[in-house]
């Protein structure tokens, strides 16, 4: 599973695959928690934008997130 963290530690974003859901919300989807709690399950990389810029994401290594490139 791949995650991606805020420069500050507070967000954490990962990516998830749902299959089965009662809703039919299968997929990839961004899964975005703050202090570790839930906040939203996004579907676009420009969803995920409205909580945190995404040029404050960092991948597990530190490295700037592959998600700017995707704006």
């Amino acid at each position: 599973m791949t995650h991606y963290r805020s420069r500050d530690g507070l967000y954490t974003v990962e990516i998830v695959e749902l299959s089965g859901t009662p809703d039919h919300h299968d997929g990839q989807w961004l899964r975005l928690r703050h202090c570790g709690f839930y906040l939203a399950d996004v579907r676009a990389v420009t969803d995920l934008e409205h909580y945190v810029p995404l040029t404050e994401l960092l991948d597990d290594d530190g490295l700037a997130t592959p998600f700017t490139s995707l704006r």
